[in-house]
């Protein structure tokens, strides 16, 4: 009992992991926010440089090391997740033209009552609900959206305050929420085979970036060869992928179950994604446990070839 509770036992370990994760959480909360949201990239670097060295047993002074990983990673950093954010806008803005101009929502609800539907921008239309509780609002014209919420529809019962989003509960004062149960739109030639694409590109933007910032973090590669080696290794270990994208949906559920640990979340996940990742780089870099530290002079070893022949540098 002694030995569990002393410096080096578990209790200790346990306990310095969890602070670890929730101090690096935090950080990366602050610089991410005070950054305006410019930084997420080499916070998320810096986080990831972190957590992977004390997997390595190379733990060192954590907010001097997360710092330094900041500014030295800050540039390439920014790069990979100006281009994630660039991608995914230009996806969001290609699956809404794929998935054509919304022309009419139609749903069920309390006869007699009058459904409206937000359709942004101001405009809102509204309908009577038929005497066989259902209802139908015409869009205006060009209106794009991509993926319709249940919150953009309300109900007003007669003698009662409107709904709220929908699916909230009823009361004798506040009406029932309508339910949106078709979404009529203009069709788009060749959506059948661009829908799928888009989703293909999406799950590819994901996985991708979820290597890209250990990758920069842990090896001494250019922008480019950071963001091919991301590719690759995310696509050559997709159950890893696949595993690291459950990681993150536990995460937001845990987060959307307790909202305090949203400070934190990061920190959670880092941690979490960088064993299944620290389990591949050893693969290409079986030294990577015992890279120097900052302050040590390390030569850079020859880049090797090949398929992930990128991963030769390395990174203290």
């Amino acid at each position: 009992m002694q030995g569990f509770f002393s410096p080096e036992g578990a209790f200790a370990r346990v306990g310095g992991l969890i602070a670890d994760v929730f101090i690096l959480g935090l950080v990366w909360t602050a610089t991410t926010v005070i950054g305006l949201g410019v930084t997420l990239g080499a916070s998320t670097t810096a986080l990831y440089y972190v957590v992977t060295r004390r997997i390595s047993n190379r733990a060192g002074y954590l907010l001097r090391d997360y710092w330094r990983s900041f500014k030295l990673n800050f540039k390439k950093s920014t790069a990979v997740w100006l281009l994630t954010v660039l991608l995914a806008f230009i996806i969001y803005v290609d699956f809404t033209y794929v998935m054509g101009n919304v022309t009419a929502i139609s749903g069920t609800g309390v006869p007699g009552a009058t459904v409206t539907v937000d359709f942004g921008g101001g405009e809102t239309v509204s309908a009577v609900v038929a005497d066989d509780g259902s209802w139908t609002v015409n869009a205006p014209d060009g209106t794009k959206m991509a993926f319709i919420g249940a919150s953009i529809a309300s109900q007003t019962e007669p003698g009662k305050q409107p709904s709220g989003m929908t699916g909230a509960a009823a009361s004798d004062d506040i009406s029932q929420a309508p339910v949106i149960t078709q979404t009529d739109r203009t069709s788009v030639p060749f959506s059948m085979v661009l829908v799928p694409f888009q989703i293909l590109l999406t799950i590819e933007v994901i996985i991708t970036s979820l290597f890209a910032y250990a990758v920069i973090a842990r090896f001494d590669l250019s922008f480019k060869e950071s963001v091919k080696a991301a590719f690759l290794m995310a696509n050559k270990h997709l159950m890893t992928s696949v595993g690291a994208l459950i990681l993150f949906a536990l995460v937001v559920l845990l987060c959307l179950l307790f909202p305090p640990l949203f400070l934190f979340a990061m920190g959670i996940f880092a941690y979490m994604h960088s064993y299944l990742i620290m389990r591949l780089f050893r693969k290409y870099r079986p030294e990577i446990d015992r890279d120097p530290d900052f302050e040590e002079e390390a030569p850079r070893p020859e880049k090797r070839r090949g398929l992930f022949g990128q991963f030769g540098g390395r990174r203290p």
